[in-house]
């Protein structure tokens, strides 16, 4: 009995001890809450599951589903340990939870995709971590609105929160769309009315914040659709304005490509320019823009260059330039519509426009540009190189040049052509330079005042050589130079405008070189105005070029071998060619008596570039015995053909640029005499062919002047005809010089050397015969003087003679020791005949100077006088009226019958 008494004690303490382990386990349970509420709030406000608690020996993340398990758990425990009211409790706490984490998810998912933060799935029965996506987002808030235990309002709020994303999202990506192009105002206003019907459908009131907000919304894509519209419109216009930029662009760089290397001296604004065009074009079009600005060089300029190295003709060019016109009034009224979109269009456009109108003006132009460059080149001139024209011949053609330039400047049409009033300007002597008046004048005086130590005629030449854009003279190290360039360029000159073409043709006139011949024009007025300066035409060894240089006029009278000439045949343009001694290639010795006459014009310039021997133009004059010679280039390739013997033209000295030269057998060739003389035999061979007025042009037996120094000619016989009979009124004792130097003064005149005087004198003659100076000379052939009975057959009395011919060269087969019988040469039998001697010499070389021979005049020399009037006839001849005979005195000789130191024409 006793057994079971203690078997019953042991029952009832069991219970006591579950009893105590179930208190210590809710204790326990209470600790383990708490922690499990503070994890689970912080894994929801952060988004994250790690956070934990313990349970039943387990580490678990406090999440809504884990935590609400752990709740269901407990309840259980307490319903198996018998405590209903504990049980009751945690069913309660559980319910709560549940339905307060249904929020809690709501706020953290709401929150995570408002800012993109990133959240742990797990928290909501997923995997893994990130930001949501609209998609998710409307996954999980569509799961929560979807659990039966939330009230109506719960779930409006979720539906609301769901429309607003959907709304927010859809919404902010279609605007970025619409603003990057790819969508529409129509395609946002269309987004909008389905949205506003998706909100009704939701519930939301038309009143509300958020449908209103969705309304004015729609609103302004409606009036962003019709800006869109006129947009649209706009875009096209702009669109075809940036593709035809771009195509100008393209097209002018392919175009001017191969001529910026040629106008642009910085290879950086060459490479931006050859560099391939983008966009829409404006960067090339900017940099052109830019570099012809820093250059000075105009778009005419820029496309005549690339024309001509395209070989394009006139006419093309024309073509081009009426294209650039058009286009250039199509862009600028397009500006007009859309000044913004248009502006670097418009810049080239207006490029184009300028270079069009300077077109017209140079197209206009063209023939007097044409006509004064030409002038220049026909007295020897190469356009844009100082001192080669005449510089009369110059001043003359620039100031046609500019008569007609300005009457072209003058007209309406060329108003917008800046380069037409420009180039009449500075043909007429206006170069808008220094501080004056800008006339050439004006700038000379300024420059000589600021740099006083420098010569007046070099500063000319240095400023012409510098306006006309010489590269060389740019480039030279001469003080003078360099001093000059520098002050042109701080008083006004632009060194790239100089280029600039006035007539664009290939070699046409630029503006530089129209400034280069103002100057030059200057420089003759001031040359004429001194009397101690003339114009020469001289070789230069320096610059190994004959050219017109000034000269003072003692250097040029003290100088024999220069000689008058005048281009134009005008009295008041006379300049002096220099004759050149030449030598005799491969020593110093001179070619005895043979000259280089180099002229003006012609193809070249003697001494100069390629084309730098003898032209047509230029003559060798010289000697053969006593007789004068006058060769042209095309006489010596003649004879060289004829002969065969190489004759080659003078040549500057290789070793002595101060000597002008001919090979030792071309000096034999040329002075040889008797019938192995290649210039003989070929002089007599061609009079045959050519006549006596060809054979008296190149050949003159006594050794006078042949002539051919341009119209100085004409000149001096117009002078003698004016002379000659104020002489032969002027009683006795006249002094010619003094008349020569009034009719000279009367048409403005001054013989500043003297030579046209002493030209003019030495073929004045004022003999007048009077009836006692006929008998005088009839006396001569009666019988008291033993001279015979009358004047010889064909001998004609001196105031009735006429210009005897020459008698023509025999034929290469004569024998020049045997007088040739059977032809009548008139009054004058061959000039060549000697008779035969021992040894035998040809032509006139073996006559004795100074002894008195015989016949019709006793002056001759021996064996020289017509072998036919070695006797003389019966004198039969009628006695004429009185005159009187005039003896002539010049400041040259003493009193006497003599004329210009010439011997009468007849002994008495």
């Amino acid at each position: 009995m006793a057994r079971q008494g203690r078997f019953g004690r042991s029952t009832s303490g069991s219970q006591n001890l579950s009893s105590l382990i179930y208190s210590l386990l809710r204790e326990e349970r209470n600790d383990q809450e708490d922690t499990m509420i503070r994890s689970y709030r912080n894994n929801m406000r952060g988004g994250v599951s790690t956070n934990t608690f313990s349970s039943g020996g387990t580490t678990i993340s406090a999440t809504a589903a884990s935590v609400y398990q752990w709740y269901l758990s407990q309840a259980d425990l307490a319903r198996q340990s018998g405590d209903n009211a504990g049980y009751n409790s945690l069913i309660q706490r559980a319910e709560e939870f549940r339905i307060a984490s249904l929020g809690d998810q709501e706020a953290l998912l709401s929150s995570a995709f408002n800012n993109s933060t990133s959240i742990d799935f797990s928290l909501f029965g997923g995997t893994g971590s990130g930001t949501l996506e609209l998609g998710q987002f409307e996954t999980l808030m569509t799961n929560l609105a979807n659990n039966p235990s939330l009230t109506d309002a719960d779930r409006s709020r979720i539906r609301l929160t769901l429309f607003t994303s959907q709304l927010t999202s859809t919404s902010g990506s279609l605007g970025r769309e619409y603003d990057e192009g790819t969508k529409t105002a129509d395609d946002l206003v269309k987004f909008y009315d389905k949205e506003l019907e998706r909100a009704r459908a939701a519930g939301i009131t038309t009143d509300s914040q958020l449908y209103q907000n969705i309304l004015n919304a729609r609103s302004k894509y409606i009036k962003a659709g019709e800006i869109d519209a006129a947009n649209a419109k706009t875009k096209a216009v702009v669109d075809g304005i940036k593709d035809e930029q771009l195509a100008v662009a393209q097209a002018l760089q392919k175009f001017l490509l191969p001529i910026f290397p040629k106008r642009f001296s910085s290879q950086s604004i060459v490479n931006a320019l050859s560099a391939t065009v983008t966009g829409d074009g404006s960067g090339f079009l900017n940099a052109l823009g830019g570099a012809m600005q820093e250059s000075g060089i105009r778009m005419s300029q820029l496309i005549y260059d690339a024309a001509a190295a395209a070989g394009y003709s006139q006419e093309q060019i024309a073509t081009l330039l009426q294209s650039a016109s058009t286009f250039s009034a199509e862009a600028t009224r397009l500006a007009q519509l859309y000044p913004e979109q248009s502006k670097d269009l418009l810049a080239i456009a207006r490029q184009l426009s300028q270079a069009a109108a300077d077109g017209g003006f140079q197209s206009a132009g063209r023939g007097a540009a044409q006509k004064f460059q030409d002038a220049i080149a026909a007295t020897g001139g190469t356009v844009g190189v100082s001192g080669t024209s005449d510089p009369y011949a110059t001043v003359t053609a620039l100031a046609e040049y500019a008569a007609e330039v300005g009457v072209i400047a003058d007209d309406p049409t060329f108003n917008d052509a800046n380069m037409a009033d420009d180039a009449a300007m500075i043909a007429g002597g206006n170069l808008s330079l220094g501080s004056g008046d800008g006339s050439v004048k004006s700038v000379i005086d300024e420059i000589l005042k600021t740099y006083p130590a420098y010569d007046k005629q070099n500063v000319m030449i240095a400023l012409a050589n510098l306006l006309s854009g010489s590269q060389a003279a740019w480039e030279s190290k001469d003080a003078l130079y360099t001093t000059i360039g520098r002050w042109v360029q701080n008083n006004g000159l632009d060194v790239g405008s100089l280029l600039s073409p006035i007539d664009p043709t290939i070699g046409g006139l630029t503006r530089g070189q129209v400034m280069q011949y103002a100057v030059e024009a200057e420089m003759a007025r001031v040359v004429d105005a001194d009397p101690n300066l003339v114009y020469v035409y001289r070789y230069d060894a320096n610059t190994r070029t004959t050219g017109f240089r000034v000269s003072s006029v003692a250097d040029v009278k003290n100088d024999t071998s220069y000689i008058p000439y005048t281009g134009s045949g005008k009295g008041k343009e006379i300049v002096y060619l220099q004759r050149i001694n030449l030598k005799v290639s491969g020593g110093n010795s001179d070619a005895s008596n043979v000259f280089l006459i180099a002229l003006p014009g012609g193809e070249g310039t003697f001494g100069a570039g390629a084309a730098a021997g003898m032209d047509s133009n230029d003559y060798l004059e010289f000697n053969i015995g006593k007789s004068s010679v006058k060769l042209t280039l095309q006489d010596l390739q003649d004879i060289e053909t004829f002969s065969g013997v190489s004759i080659f033209p003078p040549v500057v000295s290789p070793e002595d640029a101060r000597d002008i030269v001919i090979t030792p057998e071309t000096y034999r060739a040329l002075v040889g005499t008797g019938s192995s003389s290649p210039v003989t035999s070929w002089l007599y061979s061609e009079s045959q062919r050519r006549g006596q007025a060809w054979f008296d042009s190149k050949f003159n037996a006594t050794g006078g002047n042949l002539g051919s120094t341009g119209a100085i000619e004409a000149l001096v016989a117009s002078y003698v005809a004016k002379v000659t009979p104020l002489a032969q009124s002027r009683g006795e004792s006249v002094d010619l010089s003094s008349i020569v130097s009034q009719v000279l003064t009367g048409d403005g005149i001054t013989d500043k050397t003297g030579m046209l005087t002493n030209l003019i004198l030495s073929q004045v003659d004022p003999i007048i015969y009077t009836g006692q100076e006929r008998r005088e000379w009839y006396a001569q052939f009666g019988g008291n003087g033993g001279r015979g009975g009358g004047i010889p057959e064909g001998v004609t009395p001196p105031w009735e003679a006429k210009p005897e011919p020459v008698a023509p060269p025999p034929p290469p087969s004569w024998d020049y020791n045997v007088y040739p019988q059977g032809r009548d040469y008139g009054n004058s039998a061959n000039p060549f005949y000697t008779p035969k001697v021992t040894p035998p010499t040809f032509g006139p070389e073996n006559l004795t100077p100074g002894v008195t021979g015989t016949g019709f005049d006793p002056g001759a020399l021996p064996g020289y006088a017509n072998p036919n009037q070695l006797s003389m006839p019966n004198l039969s001849a009628p006695m004429g009226s009185d005159f009187f005979f005039r003896k002539i005195n010049t400041p040259q000789s003493s009193s006497g019958p003599t004329l210009i130191n010439r011997p009468s024409k007849f002994s008495v």
